[in-house]
């Protein structure tokens, strides 16, 4: 249930519960550690840890109780939680992914637009990897993965995720990024084969159904490459 995961420049480490991130871990010359679900406190004192500790208990609480979690800060973050879960073994979805390579929630451009990647990984052969993640039906899954492909894309071209200190010491491919679209099996929309299929040949992609019991350990019941591209 407990996860962390470091930022791609390691210079901050988030905890979270289920997905539901509720401390940070800032490193560097002024290092301190917040916590809170809503305007964040950072601890200083003996009191501050008290304080930590009743956030995670009422997390934990409310999690445990749906109803009452439905309606409070504490409610479980299930693409997030999915994430989590993918940071500890990535290599459930492909043996070829590199366990030392794994960044969630990773900043990209486009113009001037940001966007979130889920998780954005790497081959063993130190190809590029985007998951984009889905718990539930979403019609705009595969236009999704493909906005993220292309701002990799186009900060590869200039080197720029590891001039921002991921990937150290590995020389990170100039061939297309692989695009996976990661979902429970049942949960794919109806549309996304049609949708899927209007994307470029050229874009290599690769749809991954996991079981939909995935919060007891998430287990690959289909991977398709959807595109010759994917070789």
């Amino acid at each position: 249930q407990l996860t962390w995961s470091r930022s791609g420049n390691a210079k901050s480490v988030a905890f979270r519960i289920r997905g539901l991130e509720f401390a940070h871990l800032h490193l560097g010359n002024r290092s301190r550690f917040t916590f809170g679900l809503g305007m964040l406190a950072v601890v200083r004192t003996e009191a501050d840890w008290r304080r930590l500790k009743d956030t995670v208990e009422q997390i934990l609480a409310e999690q445990g109780t749906p109803l009452r979690g439905r309606n409070s800060k504490c409610v479980p973050q299930p693409e997030r939680w999915l994430e989590s879960m993918l940071l500890r073994d990535i290599q459930c979805i492909d043996a070829r992914l590199d366990p030392r390579f794994v960044y969630p929630q990773v900043p990209a451009f486009l113009g001037g637009d940001r966007g979130m990647i889920d998780i954005l990984s790497l081959t063993s052969e130190g190809r590029l990897v985007i998951l984009e993640l889905k718990v539930s039906e979403d019609m705009e899954l595969p236009m999704q993965g493909l906005d993220y492909w292309l701002r990799v894309r186009w900060h590869n071209a200039r080197n720029e995720f590891q001039s921002l200190g991921y990937f150290p010491g590995v020389t990170v491919s100039s061939l297309p990024p692989l695009l996976y679209f990661v979902c429970p099996q049942f949960h794919y929309h109806s549309s996304f084969p049609a949708l899927a299929g209007y994307l470029d040949p050229s874009i290599p992609t690769v749809q991954v159904g996991i079981n939909e019991n995935w919060r007891e350990g998430v287990r690959v019941l289909l991977r398709r490459p959807l595109t010759a591209a994917c070789g």
